[in-house]
């Protein structure tokens, strides 16, 4: 009886072994499964609202260059906190003159506008005005309009004459840097 509980645990043991035992002459390798390539920030109605990366924030850029001379460049940030908010940087420097150089504050969505509050330097005075955009995929466009002094600030006139002023497209962060810088610089006056 010895003998053939022996026989029978070898036995066993050789089938558990044969079951674990490649049946070719090529190694088994096991590869991790794909892991999808992260997504490129974009700015849309639906990302405003909702912030891209929990606990941090999101920044998209864009840029126009007119004849390598004007520049219009955007920064949009999306913030994660307890309170999600967005804001950003905008930057228009037209060749040879004095530009408006400032930060986009109470950043909302207003239909199919992206509607924020200009606070800007000029020719050393800080003005205010609410900026229109329409955001498409990879395209930030400015829409302007006549505009009315109300309480201190530049709004538009009458909203349904808006229309399509510029078209910035998205750009690598990294190309607005020194623009970016440089309004940081006068942030703390632009209050």
């Amino acid at each position: 009886m010895k003998n053939t509980f022996k026989m029978f645990i070898i036995a066993a043991a050789m089938s558990i072994a044969a079951c674990n035992t490649p049946t070719s002459d090529k190694p088994v390798v096991t590869s991790p499964p794909p892991v999808e390539a992260p997504k490129t920030a974009t700015v849309t109605p639906d990302t405003m609202a909702k912030p891209m990366i929990a606990g941090g924030s999101t920044s998209v850029c864009y840029q126009y260059v007119f004849k390598g001379k004007d520049k219009h460049s955007c920064q949009i940030t999306t913030r994660a906190t307890a309170n999600p908010y967005v804001s950003g940087y905008f930057d228009w420097s037209p060749y040879e003159k004095d530009g408006g150089h400032g930060v986009l504050k109470n950043m909302r969505n207003e239909k199919d506008l992206l509607v924020a509050d200009f606070i800007y330097m000029i020719e050393g005075s800080i003005q205010s005005e609410e900026v229109y955009f329409k955001v498409e995929n990879d395209k930030l466009t400015k829409m302007e309009t006549e505009l009315v002094d109300k309480g201190g600030k530049l709004v538009a006139k009458d909203r349904s004459k808006l229309k399509k002023d510029i078209v910035l497209l998205k750009v690598d962060c990294s190309v607005l840097d020194g623009t970016i810088k440089a309004i940081k610089e006068i942030e703390s006056q632009l209050k």
